[in-house]
């Protein structure tokens, strides 16, 4: 009897130590993936081996280890419901490719959340996701085109996008793009114009962002077809613009048509510091040391700003704006300093 139990106690530890593996290669049932399983054996069921690692199933998956494509997608999502956990870890381009992109959606893909990683030198994209995404606390470095490219009502936050290729951010409808860095963009624009370190469309919120020494303008909102270029900028409505520094880029805020522009700064942008198109509102902006300080299309109230030391004056298109007092303006321009 002795025996018996025994050798059942045998085979349950055996059993045991056989699954204990299994168990631990998920973090709080998150499957992972690392270099080796990419590499060599396909991370879960519906990967091969290779790049790119292939999620088929909505769910958590959590980097182990760092990964280095060379010309393809490190990630590749194909399912909605996906959280891609980074847990610290890098995907870093070994250099020499000429296609590829960090995390990629695939198809009609929605709600997807990235966060908590870094991305190098990825050949196009750092990240393309589709409507519904979530991108947070990630750094993405030198990627060849876009940092972070999403559809509609996006959340975009804390992460730090430098030297894109082309644009730094660019969003569709519905975004809240908050509290983000975004410098350097456009070292090698796709349409010839410069790189923008924000773009995004109607009714968006664009809050808390540091955008600096882009190439184009620092936040823009127009209208454009997803994952393209600009076009008719006259569509774009309804965003709320607070709280952001823009400086050092060509235009410092592009707003768009009725837009709400409050607690900005912006300065030493070469050309405009805060531009907008018709029946938008300002309150409390600091515009200093850009070409103009504003430029306001028709039926645009300001108030409450102060719009000093612009190299050629301190309002452009001041004569169908509306000056709703408490402003203040100066400088050395060609034309009057006083606030019109």
């Amino acid at each position: 009897m002795k025996r018996s139990v025994s050798i059942s106690c045998f085979f349950s530890l055996l059993a045991s130590a056989l699954l204990f593996p299994l168990t631990a290669a998920a973090v709080d049932g998150a499957l992972e993936i690392n270099e080796a399983c990419a590499t060599n054996t396909g991370c879960f069921a519906g990967d091969a081996a290779g790049y790119p690692v292939s999620i088929t199933k909505g769910g958590h998956y959590v980097l182990t280890s760092d990964l280095s494509p060379i010309s393809s997608d490190a990630i590749q999502v194909h399912a909605s419901g996906v959280t891609i956990d980074f847990d610290g870890s890098t995907i870093a381009y070994a250099g020499g490719g000429s296609s590829g992109s960090g995390v990629r959606a695939v198809g009609v893909v929605d709600d997807v959340a990235v966060h908590g990683g870094m991305i190098r030198n990825a050949p196009e994209n750092g990240i393309a996701l589709g409507n519904g995404a979530r991108v947070e606390g990630m750094i993405i470095e030198q990627p060849g085109a876009v940092g972070i490219s999403t559809a509609g009502s996006a959340i975009i936050r804390n992460n730090r996008v430098s030297a894109a290729g082309d644009d730094g951010i660019v969003t569709y409808d519905g975004a809240t793009i908050t509290d983000n860095v975004v410098y350097g963009s456009g070292q090698n624009p796709l349409d010839g114009d410069g790189g923008d370190g924000i773009q995004t469309r109607n009714h968006s919120v664009v809050r808390g962002n540091d955008v600096r020494s882009n190439s184009r303008r620092g936040i823009r909102v127009g209208n454009w077809a997803p994952g393209g270029q600009f076009g008719n900028e006259t569509d774009a409505y309804g965003c709320l613009i607070e709280g952001n520094l823009a400086a050092g880029n060509i235009d410092g805020i592009h707003a768009g048509h009725t837009a709400l522009v409050i607690d900005n700064v912006v300065f030493d942008n070469s050309g405009t510091g805060i531009s907008t198109l018709t029946r938008a509102s300002l309150r409390g902006n600091l515009a200093s040391s850009n070409f103009w300080g504003f430029n306001l299309g028709a039926q645009t109230a300001y108030r409450e700003s102060s719009i000093t030391a612009n190299a050629i004056g301190p309002i452009a298109g001041g004569g169908t704006a509306i000056n709703r007092n408490d402003n203040y303006c100066s400088g050395t321009g060609t034309v009057s300093a006083t606030c019109p």
